[in-house]
């Protein structure tokens, strides 16, 4: 039997066909999107940890925002902006983009007309390519005056579409320029003066960062005052019911059947995490061959997304390490508690003497490398559950 395709997105967000789960996320953030179709100005801060689903919970956030509140978003991966004079650019193209997608591109266009060096649609008809000035005089403006911009922007294009409520801005992947001083004062000035401006005009404005926790904390080095602007909305795991819920989803979606035993435990070592469910789940596609997910297919693409999660999302140095001599025998005793804290003290009963003589330089070089980090009195934890999956993971391939 061949397959054609995988239901599941391995390293990249999930289709909103896929998306499950999140109810209460998704509520809150529909809550600032009508609260900001009033005429206000609404911020968030979309955290969790790496693999979280970050990224896809966005996607799905922008295309309710769309559907059912009639706003305009646009959604701005930011990880090649070095500065903010760039991120202003960058969030000007894709709303150039969405007005083309809507068919209003002539309309707005206007607006920035003496940025715009030439527009044309891309390779395969994707998306357009716009030229926009990268005169530094001309981009400076756009700072500058970025709030007036959007501000016309969305004036134009209400004009030629009257039902549209507001603009919804995603900006993701800050970690290159969070510790910028710049960075903070812009969003800052930014919300204040949309603030000084709300006696005079209704402006919607739904604004929303995404970044690890830390991204927030840099930026407040520089602005202490800035995460009182922002409403928190902080993905953790998903439930085994919301994981169970996805699974039966994206293999019924290929005409993919699943034993019980085999569900219960591929969500299992899901561990509630969207990355591992897109890994496990893609790799435990792959090695069914009969359309009917076995105890059997399970584990073996259980093993099989091991290697990938460790080739994938772990540095090179760690992959090696974890498989080196006593640090790999140390590393099994340890992956056995998976996401519980690690105590020492029950660990070192189950070692050998050259193991017991290893493991606080094997403590000290995990957590040198950020995987482990000090829990409570006597015990570690690991710093991201994904590390604690895939050695977790490890271990099973390594005592199969």
């Amino acid at each position: 039997m061949v397959k054609e395709r995988s239901p599941f997105f391995p390293g990249r967000p999930v289709s909103i066909d896929y998306f499950v789960g999140r109810a209460n996320e998704i509520a809150r953030i529909e809550r600032a999107i009508k609260q900001a179709s009033y005429g206000r100005n609404e911020n968030i801060f979309l955290t969790g940890e790496r693999g979280i689903g970050k990224s896809s919970l966005t996607i799905a956030a922008l295309s309710v925002a769309e559907k059912n509140f009639n706003f305009t978003s646009a959604y701005c991966e930011l990880s090649t902006a070095k500065n903010v004079d760039e991120i202003c650019r960058i969030i000007f193209l894709r709303l150039l983009e969405k007005s083309a997608e809507q068919g209003f591109l002539d309309k707005v266009k206007g607006v920035f007309g003496k940025y715009i060096k030439k527009i044309e649609p891309s390779l395969f008809g994707i998306r357009l390519s716009i030229d926009f000035s990268n005169d530094e005089k001309d981009i400076k403006e756009l700072r500058l005056d970025f709030l007036r911009f959007l501000i016309n922007f969305y004036e134009t294009l209400k004009a030629a579409k009257p039902e549209t409520k507001g603009i919804f801005l995603a900006l993701d992947n800050l970690n290159g320029i969070a510790k910028l001083p710049e960075l903070a004062h812009f969003f800052k000035g930014l919300v204040d003066e949309i603030a000084s401006l709300q006696t005079q005009l209704r402006f919607p404005f739904l604004l929303m960062l995404i970044g690890l926790e830390e991204r927030m904390a840099e930026m407040q080095n520089n602005q202490p005052s800035l995460p009182r602007i922002f409403d928190v909305v902080r993905l953790t795991p998903m439930n085994e019911k919301e994981s169970t819920e996805f699974f039966n989803k994206a293999f019924s979606s290929v005409g993919t059947k699943i034993d019980t035993t085999a569900m219960d435990r591929i969500v299992r070592f899901s561990s509630g995490l969207p990355i591992l469910l897109h890994e496990i789940g893609d790799a435990v596609f792959w090695y069914d061959s009969d359309n009917v997910i076995s105890p059997d297919d399970s584990v073996g693409g259980i093993v099989a997304a091991a290697d990938n999660i460790g080739r994938k999302y772990l540095e090179r140095q760690v992959y090696e390490q974890v498989r080196s001599g006593t640090y790999k025998a140390i590393l099994q005793k340890v992956s056995k508690v998976f996401l519980t804290p690690i105590k020492r003290n029950e660990v070192l009963k189950s070692m050998s003497s050259s193991e017991i003589k290893n493991f606080d330089n094997f403590i000290r070089k995990m957590r040198g490398m950020g995987i482990l980090k000090l829990g409570e009195r006597g015990e570690y934890l690991f710093t991201n559950n994904l590390y604690a999956a895939y050695f977790f993971l490890q271990t099973i391939q390594q005592n199969k």
